[in-house]
């Protein structure tokens, strides 16, 4: 079907909850606190992508973390555009007539990389989830190459899944009503849009977001659970470890009774067994850290995703939340303010990566000509 049905503009004269008055404020006050972090952030994650390309990614965790850094600085420049665009229209420059449109064609590509931001950050707990209950078989199912291909099908499928949704409106160009002279967009929609809007909106937003919204918490709760099993385990073989130790000084009283060579043999293998500790606490500790790094990422998605989670429900079960319906302005202040926290939370990784990433840090520094610890 080819019919149309027209818009000439986003905000509409329908007050809902919010005021059109409250509305403007509120649109302009959160668009100054979107820019706030969305500009730092593309700085943070250009310097991201950057580090993780030249500290040559070797596994699997390091692609997932370049993959999400891309992520979120592809979001953050639209993010960025869009905030913008809401900000001159709440001044009223004389040219921002059309950037209500221009918002609405940027939002659905914002869509597209916040989405993909919370499937990788999946992918990344569920690694982690199962690196710690299952160690050995996560080697050899987390590997540089196979996610690639994981980070690369995520992708396409998500693309497939919005771009029905992208191709089924259109925007033309029409005569200004008041003074019939100057043109402005126009938004038309098929009549297929709804179809393929309420496939969207229910399977990507409703079902898909919340079965990723749930396995990063079941994840990070097994890391946590983990983590916590292997520090008792470590100390409870470190005492075990005292324990031994003080039993063979005890025992050594003895040694002059024993041949010189085989006091040398047993140096010997003390020594061997000490280096063998030593390298097998250097992997586990480094493992640790990584498990830690990945672990906090997930906490920080799992925190920023709850609201647009909750408003990705309320708009399932409410048809009146949407743009043009009665609740447009409540719509467009709820997802100005869920914007606020995806920028915070793309600004915050950098500082996580910083922290437990030694290789990051140490190229970081070496950027900036930094000397550090």
């Amino acid at each position: 079907m080819n019919e149309t049905v027209g818009f000439p503009g986003l905000l509409t004269s329908l007050t809902g909850v919010i005021n059109d008055n409250l509305a403007v404020y509120l649109r302009g006050t959160l668009s100054l606190f979107i820019l706030t972090f969305s500009l730092p952030s593309i700085i943070i994650n250009i310097i991201n992508v950057y580090i993780f390309i030249n500290t040559r990614v070797t596994d699997s965790i390091t692609v997932c973390f370049l993959a999400l850094a891309a992520a979120d600085l592809c979001s953050m420049l639209l993010l960025t555009a869009m905030a913008l665009c809401s900000f001159f229209v709440v001044i009223s420059v004389s040219w921002s007539s059309n950037l209500d449109i221009i918002v609405f064609v940027l939002a659905g590509v914002y869509g597209l990389t916040t989405d993909y931001s919370s499937a990788v950050t999946t992918y990344i707990a569920l690694q982690r989830g199962i690196c710690v209950a299952l160690p050995f078989v996560a080697r050899t199912l987390f590997t540089k190459k196979k996610s690639l291909k994981v980070i690369t099908a995520i992708f396409i499928f998500l693309m497939l899944c919005a771009l029905p949704r992208m191709l089924s409106f259109r925007v033309v160009k029409s005569r200004h009503q008041g003074t019939n002279s100057s043109a402005v967009l126009m938004i038309l929609f098929l009549q297929s849009w709804v179809v393929t809007d309420d496939f969207y909106l229910i399977f990507v937003k409703a079902v898909l977001f919340c079965l990723e919204y749930l396995i990063m918490i079941l994840c990070a709760a097994a890391i946590f659970v983990g983590m916590r099993s292997s520090i008792e385990l470590k100390n409870s073989s470190s005492a075990s470890s005292k324990f031994e130790n003080h039993r063979n000084i005890n025992n050594q009283s003895g040694s002059a009774k024993h041949p010189q060579n085989e006091g040398e043999e047993n140096a010997d293998t003390k020594e061997k067994v000490g280096e063998e500790r030593t390298t097998g606490k250097k992997g586990s500790s480094k493992e640790a850290v990584v498990v830690k790094q990945s672990l906090l990422v997930v906490l920080i998605q799992v925190i920023c995703t709850t609201p647009r989670v909750s408003v990705c429900l309320y708009q399932f079960f409410e048809p009146r939340f949407e743009v043009g319906k009665e609740y447009n302005n409540l719509f467009y202040v709820v997802y100005l303010g869920i914007n606020v926290v995806d920028s915070i939370n793309a600004f915050l990784n950098f500082f996580v990566y910083f922290r437990f990433n030694s290789k990051f840090r140490n190229h970081f520094r070496s950027i900036f000509n930094l000397s550090g610890g």
